[in-house]
C-alpha cells in the first residue's frame, strides 16, 4: 500500500460522522448542484499582529476529502456555499493539502 492510500484512509477516519464529521449540505455555485458530505467544521480563535496593534476573531475552517466533492471546490468571485446546522457559509479560500484533502477558510453568510 503506498502513501496517498494510507493518507487516504486515515483521511476516510477523519472525517466519519462516527470520529470528526459532520453532516454538511455543500453547493457548487458554477453547476447549482448541491450534495451531501461528511467532513469536520472547526471554529478557532485567530489574532493577527502588526506594527502597534493586533486584531483578534473566530474563524470558520471546513477540512474536505476532495474525493468527496464531484467538483473540486471554488473561492473567488463566484464562491462556493455550504450550509452546517443551519448556518450558511462561504468558501473564502481553499487549501488543498496535496494529500486528497483541502481546508476550505469559510465566511458566515449574514
Amino acid at each position: 500500500m503506498g502513501w496517498l492510500e494510507v493518507a487516504d484512509q486515515a483521511n476516510r477516519a477523519v472525517t466519519s460522522p462516527t470520529a470528526f464529521g459532520r453532516t454538511i449540505a455543500y453547493t457548487h455555485t458554477a453547476t447549482g448542484l448541491t450534495e451531501t458530505i461528511t467532513a469536520p467544521l472547526d471554529t478557532v480563535w485567530v489574532e493577527v499582529s502588526g506594527g502597534e496593534g493586533s486584531q483578534s476573531g473566530v474563524a470558520t475552517y471546513l477540512d474536505v476529502r476532495l474525493d468527496d466533492l464531484t467538483t473540486a471546490p471554488a473561492a473567488g468571485n463566484a464562491p462556493d456555499t455550504l450550509v452546517y446546522g443551519g448556518t450558511t457559509y462561504r468558501v473564502r479560500d481553499v487549501k488543498p493539502d496535496g494529500d486528497g484533502m483541502a481546508e476550505l477558510d469559510l465566511v458566515k453568510v449574514l
